[in-house]
Order: C-alpha cells, then sequence, then structure tokens
C-alpha cells in the first residue's frame, strides 16, 4: 500500500515537472514566448489556491475514497489532454490540459 500511495504522489509530479525540461522543445511545437510559456504553471496554479480548501472539506464530509477517484480523474484527463495538444500542436487545447491537471493534483495531494 505504500507504495501504490508513492506511485500516486510520483506520477503528477513526474507530469507537472516534464515541462520544465521541455521548454525550448515546447516553445517552438506551439510557437509561443517564454511569457506564453509560462502561463503554463499559473493555470496550474490558480485553481489552487482555493480548491485544497474546498477539497479537504468534501474530503471530510463525503469520504476520501469518492474523492480521491474523482481528483485522481482529473489529473490523469488532464495529462490526456495534454497529450492531444502535443499531437495537434494547439497551445489552448494544452492550456485546459495544465489546468485539469492542477485541479486535480493538488486536491489530491490534500487526501
Amino acid at each position: 500500500m505504500l507504495i501504490f500511495c508513492c506511485l500516486l504522489a510520483f506520477g503528477p509530479y513526474f507530469c507537472y515537472d516534464t515541462p520544465a525540461a521541455l521548454e525550448n522543445e515546447i516553445e517552438s511545437l506551439f510557437q509561443i514566448s517564454t511569457t506564453q510559456y509560462g502561463y503554463l504553471y499559473s493555470v496550474y496554479a490558480f485553481p489552487n489556491l482555493v480548491l485544497p480548501l474546498v477539497g479537504g472539506v468534501l474530503y471530510d464530509k463525503l469520504g476520501a475514497r469518492k474523492f480521491m477517484i474523482l481528483f485522481s480523474f482529473f489529473s490523469t484527463l488532464g495529462q490526456g489532454v495534454n497529450t492531444l495538444a502535443g499531437y495537434q500542436e494547439n497551445f489552448k487545447i494544452y492550456i485546459v490540459g495544465q489546468t485539469l491537471h492542477g485541479i486535480g493534483t493538488e486536491s489530491l495531494y490534500v487526501g
């Protein structure tokens, strides 16, 4: 069980940190500036100003199992959308994917 808990944290952290290693490739693929590249981390962080607090209350009221599955789904869905954005070379879709990933990941860590 401890291994699965560690993997639950490792996967989203890996997905969060990977764009930093690929900054030049992402900027050239999507033809964006460094400022626009910074939006990827901003849209990940903005929902998490409030969501971990709300997520904590939801965990307590409705049960951790349901919400861990829900937030894991959002995190996975966000990475799926990011993959789709890479194939379509569409930066706007990538922004949506990062937002979904951020909504799921940080609330998942609260649980």
